[in-house]
Order: structure tokens, then C-alpha cells, then sequence
């Protein structure tokens, strides 16, 4: 039997909402938007860990365009600053993190600074 009922979801008798999201960090449409709007810190934690968490993802891939745009192989990249070129190739593909340490190293050879930027709202509990 199927039942037709009129309203949101939110306005619901249900115990638990569940809201599936992707990997991009956005929640821009549908109803990811509107537990975006509702929850604003479910959001803010889904964003850390999309962009922080996921570091050999989002980052690996950062590094990836600054490479290819600073005209240097990850070889280069490796032989000049004595990196292990497999923990390296594995960052760039997403499948490890790597230090801050080492990011750190990696931005100054490429002439780059890395930069902590500071939320607009403080975490609970924070």
C-alpha cells in the first residue's frame, strides 16, 4: 500500500533524518540544502571533513595543479627535497596524508606559503 502525505520531511514523526552527500563539500541544491540551512554546523563539520580530513584527497589533487603549473615532476619534486617517491605518488592519488611538516617543506620549495585561516563561527564545545 502506498500512502501519499503532504509536507517536508522535517515536519515529520520521524526518529532519524538521514541526508546522503557526496564527496564535494558542497550541499548547494535539493534537500542537502535545506539540512545545510537547518543544521549549519552538521555543515560546517561535513566541509572539515571533506577539505581537512580527506588531506590525501583534497590536497593531493592541490598539488597536483601547483605542480603542473610550476612546471615540476613530482621526480623533481622527490630528488630535490629527498622524499620517498612512493608516499609521495600515493598523496597525489589520494590514498595517504603526509605531515604538515612535509607540506610545509613542499610550499617553500615551490615558493608557496601555506596559510591557516580561522572558521567565521567557533566549533561547539571550542
Amino acid at each position: 500500500m502506498i500512502k501519499v502525505v503532504r509536507g517536508t520531511l522535517f515536519e515529520s514523526n520521524a526518529q532519524t533524518w538521514v541526508n546522503a552527500v557526496n564527496c564535494v563539500g558542497v550541499m548547494g541544491k535539493g534537500i542537502a540544502l535545506e539540512f545545510k540551512n537547518r543544521f549549519p554546523d552538521m555543515y560546517e563539520d561535513y566541509v572539515s571533513i571533506q577539505l581537512y580530513g580527506k588531506m590525501g584527497f583534497m590536497m593531493g589533487n592541490r598539488l597536483k595543479e601547483v605542480l603542473a603549473r610550476e612546471g615540476v615532476t613530482a621526480y623533481r619534486l622527490c630528488k630535490d627535497l629527498g622524499i620517498d617517491r612512493g608516499q609521495l605518488s600515493k598523496f597525489l592519488n589520494g590514498k595517504v596524508n603526509i605531515s604538515l611538516e612535509m607540506m610545509e617543506q613542499i610550499a617553500n620549495h615551490l615558493g608557496y606559503d601555506l596559510v591557516l585561516v580561522k572558521r567565521k563561527r567557533p566549533r561547539k564545545g571550542g
